[in-house]
């Protein structure tokens, strides 16, 4: 896979990634057992579950902030899900200016915003802290965890996902020990992987009505955490 991004530790714009996938099924326990998947993964690679977490959320969240706001522009609802999806690296102080006029980063490279209002970005920051009750989605996925016993999942209504044919749960793998640079410092490293459902995207390649779900791991960012463990 090639990314068009600045690199950083571990995180290359050539990269290894392994993908799992359910196609032709709009049954949650499909992203249930993704969810299980990547965790046994995980632990056959040596990590516990101290050591990660699995992040879930819902496209529909989103869906809901956009009527709210009363964005219905395609491109834009794409500009801010990329802003938001940077909520980790970047903190809420680079995110509003990402969906405000936009952001100059250290190099100097300035990325256009979404050009929301004060007011529409404060919503925004608003209703995804306080997001607590879930989606008809999400409570059917925490019925699927509890069946299976599988606890290492935190509900973050901030899980975005920056692309744009996610139609349904999303999810997100975390580290939760320090990774460091190749100077010993450390950093913010991020997901390692993630995924969610993309019910439409089949479609829009021929009338074929194929939903889905995946989930996919970063290769490369997985063996760079794994060797300072």
């Amino acid at each position: 896979v090639w990314r068009n991004e600045k690199p950083g530790p571990g995180r290359f714009r050539e990269f290894l990634q392994f993908d799992a996938d359910f196609v032709c099924t709009k049954s949650l326990q499909a992203d249930a057992e993704l969810c299980i998947l990547v965790s046994e993964i995980l632990e056959n690679c040596g990590l516990n579950k101290k050591d990660y977490i699995i992040k879930i959320s819902s496209r529909k969240i989103t869906e809901q902030i956009f009527k709210q706001i009363q964005i219905d522009n395609n491109e834009q609802k794409l500009t801010v899900l990329r802003a938001l999806d940077k909520l980790d690296r970047l903190g809420w102080d680079g995110v509003k200016q990402l969906l405000g006029d936009g952001r100059k980063d250290k190099s100097g490279d300035f990325t256009k915003g979404a050009n929301l209002s004060a007011k529409n970005i404060n919503l925004i920051e608003k209703e995804l802290k306080n997001k607590l009750s879930e989606t008809e989605d999400l409570k059917e996925i925490l019925k699927i965890f509890n069946d299976y016993n599988f606890n290492n999942f935190e509900v973050d209504p901030s899980v975005i996902r920056g692309l744009e044919y996610y139609t349904g749960p999303i999810f997100e793998v975390n580290l939760k020990f320090d990774v460091k640079n190749n100077k010993g410092q450390v950093v913010q490293f991020g997901s390692i992987g993630g995924g969610g459902r993309y019910d439409n995207l089949v479609k829009n390649f021929g009338d074929y009505d194929a939903p889905a779900t995946g989930i996919s791991i970063g290769l490369d960012r997985l063996v760079y955490a794994l060797m300072q463990k």
